[in-house]
Formats: structure tokens, C-alpha cells, sequence
């Protein structure tokens, strides 16, 4: 993407400062990383689904990798090589060459897998009613061919053709919508069905159900975050100013760092309703369990949600009621 005229950055130095920020979520990500591993382990050892741990160890080689080709990139941008001086543009110029190739596709993927969460996370809060994700499957299906379009048209990009590059610009463009408007969809049912299961609590319940929680709990379990990043991508791109490249470097430890923070949620609030603490509509990723004000998601009990039939549940309610006593 050519620098904006009056756009105020090189690309250069947008990249740089991508790479940067790319690290920094990194860090914060891998921070986060023991814990949630233990989560996940603790929560197969329970005869949880397999496909959460698998999806959550894809998600974190994609982040690996993707730091490390950006580093990788920058050493070759920015470092003296025999008595040739450091010729950063050329090096990001070269937007056809198999590590920028690599490090799209990792921000594809992690995109995808970002987008299947979502959607399973509607299609269990919404009572596993297969019409609530039709929708967002078939935006899912579109984003998926758009992406696939954008790396090809990648690859086939030659510095200095202008044609291509702003093809390129557009199909990267399309992806991202097509992912904020699943995401974004998602994102506003699930808030109805919070808002629907918080206005069936007391109106005079405080601590955790105050209104500052309420309102922190839907943005962080609904990845409000990963949203307005998804926005500040596309916002920057229409503008074909070279902020894009601030934000798209560090797009797989943010998406990857909302994950975890999914996961680590969901064990806080299990941990929490065993000890009755907690409030009974926190988001947990399993079919609602006893009745209209209990609907929960649980990332870490998915396997229950999909495997429990009418008689286990019942079941398992009972043993509840009988270690209750």
C-alpha cells in the first residue's frame, strides 16, 4: 500500500511501530499461556472436547510464527549486510516474497478460528437453534474464499505494479469486513441474550451485578476488543493510510489474547458458581443447564454441551440437588 499523500507516516516506519506493538501483545499473550494451558488440560482430563485445546495450541503457533517472521523481516529491513547500508524500503516493499505470503496466512487463520468460536458461542447461547447461525456460517463461507482470493492475488503482486496493489488492498479490505460483520452480528446477539437473562436478576442485586461489571462482562466475553481492532483495520485501509500497518502486525496476539481471555474467564466463572458467588447468567460455554436465568457458556465444558442427552442432564441435576443437601 503506498503512503497516503498527507497520510503523516512512512511505511516504513508504520511497520516498525507494528512490529513493536506486535512484540509487546506477544508478551502479554504468552503471559497468559501457562494458566490457560492448565485450564485446558485440567478441562480434558474432565472429558471435555478435544477440538478447544487443538484450536487454542493452532491459534498459539500462529502467533509464534507471525512474531517471528516480523522480526525476522525487520533484522533484514534494518541491518547492515557486508558493506550494503540497511535499505528498509525495499525490503517492505517486496510484498510478494514467501514470509509476507506466510505471515498473511497466519492472520487468515487466526481470523477463522476467531470466527468459528464466535459462531459456536451464538449457536450455545442460542439453545443450539440451527437458524440463529445461518447467517453468520454463510458470512464465515464468504470470508474464507475472500481471504483465499486476497493471498492469491498477493502472490501474484509485483513491486511497483499499481494495478495489482490496489486489488490486493481491496480483497484485504473485503476480508476484514466480511470478518467485523460476522463478528459484529455474533457479538450483538449474544448481547441480547445477556440482556435478556441480566433484566430477569433483581433490580436491587450489587457487587458482582452492578452495572460497571454487567457492561465489562459483555465487551470482554463478546470480544468487543477484538471488534474495534477488526474496525481500526478497515477504517485505515478505506483511508489507504499507512496506520494499517500499526495494527495489522499485532492482529494475532490480540486475537489470540481475547481467546484466553474466553478461556480463563469461563474457569473464573465455574469457579465462582461452585462457591455461589458468582451470578447465575455468567456467559459459559454448555446448553443452560436449569432454567432461563442460568444460561451460561462454558469454553472449557463444550464437550458436556455436545454430548449431554435429556436423561444425563437430568442425571446430573440430581446429583447436584443430592451433593447439595
Amino acid at each position: 500500500m503506498a503512503t497516503k499523500q498527507g497520510d503523516g507516516i512512512e511505511q516504513i516506519n508504520a511497520e516498525m511501530i507494528g512490529v513493536w506493538f506486535e512484540i509487546l501483545a506477544t508478551g502479554a499473550y504468552l503471559a497468559s499461556v501457562p494458566q490457560c494451558t492448565a485450564t485446558l488440560r485440567r478441562s480434558h482430563m474432565q472429558g471435555a472436547a478435544l477440538w478447544l485445546p487443538l484450536s487454542y495450541f493452532l491459534m498459539f503457533l500462529c502467533v509464534v510464527m507471525g512474531t517471528g517472521i516480523a522480526v525476522a523481516r525487520a533484522y533484514g529491513a534494518y541491518a547492515i549486510h557486508g558493506n550494503q547500508p540497511p535499505n528498509p524500503v525495499s525490503t517492505y516493499s517486496d510484498t510478494s516474497s514467501p514470509l509476507v505470503l506466510i505471515k498473511n496466512s497466519l492472520n487468515v487463520v487466526v481470523a477463522m478460528i476467531f470466527d468459528v468460536i464466535m459462531i459456536y458461542r451464538t449457536f450455545i447461547l442460542w439453545s443450539m437453534n440451527i437458524w440463529s447461525i445461518v447467517v453468520p456460517t454463510g458470512l464465515f463461507i464468504g470470508g474464507v474464499a475472500v481471504g483465499i482470493w486476497a493471498l492469491w492475488t498477493l502472490k501474484e503482486t509485483r513491486y511497483g505494479v499499481a494495478d495489482i496493489d490496489a486489488a490486493v488492498a481491496t480483497r484485504i479490505r473485503e476480508f476484514f469486513i466480511i470478518t467485523f460483520a460476522l463478528n459484529l452480528l455474533c457479538f450483538g446477539m449474544m448481547c441480547y441474550q445477556i440482556w435478556r437473562v441480566q433484566s430477569e436478576l433483581p433490580d436491587d442485586c450489587d457487587g458482582p451485578c452492578s452495572v460497571t461489571r454487567r457492561v465489562l462482562e459483555v465487551l470482554i466475553e463478546s470480544a468487543g476488543l477484538y471488534c474495534a481492532h477488526l474496525l481500526a483495520l478497515i477504517v485505515t485501509d478505506a483511508l489507504s493510510s499507512n496506520y494499517f500497518f500499526v495494527f495489522l502486525d499485532p492482529f494475532p496476539p490480540v486475537g489470540a489474547s481475547v481467546f484466553t481471555m474466553l478461556i480463563l474467564r469461563g474457569r473464573r466463572a465455574e469457579q465462582y458458581r461452585d462457591s455461589r458467588t458468582s451470578i447465575a447468567s455468567t456467559i459459559r460455554f454448555q446448553r443452560p443447564p436449569l432454567s432461563p436465568a442460568e444460561v451460561a457458556i462454558n469454553l472449557e465444558r463444550i464437550g458436556d454441551a455436545e454430548s449431554s442427552t435429556g436423561e444425563g442432564q437430568g442425571n446430573k441435576s440430581a446429583r447436584r440437588d443430592h451433593d447439595g443437601t
